[in-house]
């Protein structure tokens, strides 16, 4: 009864665990999303800066500049957030590959179980079977 309370106890703990990765995942998307949109929009401004160059040259490049920068701040955000992403699915294995030991011990344990509860069932019969003989024995 301990083992299986500690059993169900790792498995809830473990569908916790797996609800909460899956809600980061699912932030990580989205912020991932609106980080590539931001960067697609600012790759569109570049190409805008660009087509305006010969009229702005002096303007373009401070621009130029700043959108560089940004640039490089949104693809180091990128980065960082598909390393999280990474992370989250290689933790997110591990907790399922925990769960499936510990589906499979729950299967060993109930075959065992079965197997005492059969073997339970043939000492009875034994039991009473001396019982009767016993009986006969002394009458």
């Amino acid at each position: 009864v301990d083992l299986r309370s500690q059993m169900d106890q790792l498995q809830n703990e473990n569908s916790l665990k797996i609800s909460e990765l899956e809600q980061e995942i699912n932030v990580v998307k989205e912020t991932n999303s609106t980080l590539s949109q931001d960067l697609n929009h600012q790759i569109q401004l570049k190409n805008q800066l660009q087509a305006d160059y010969a009229e702005e040259k002096k303007s373009h490049e401070k621009t130029r500049s700043d959108l560089s920068s940004t640039t490089n701040q949104l693809t180091k955000q990128n980065d960082d957030l598909n390393t999280r992403l990474q992370n989250t699915r290689d933790e997110l294995i591990s907790s399922q590959e925990q769960l499936t030991e510990l589906k499979s011990q729950t299967a060993t344990l109930q075959s065992t179980n079965q197997t005492l509860v059969q073997q339970r069932s043939q000492l009875k019969e034994e039991v009473s079977t001396l019982q009767y003989r016993i009986q006969m024995m002394t009458s």
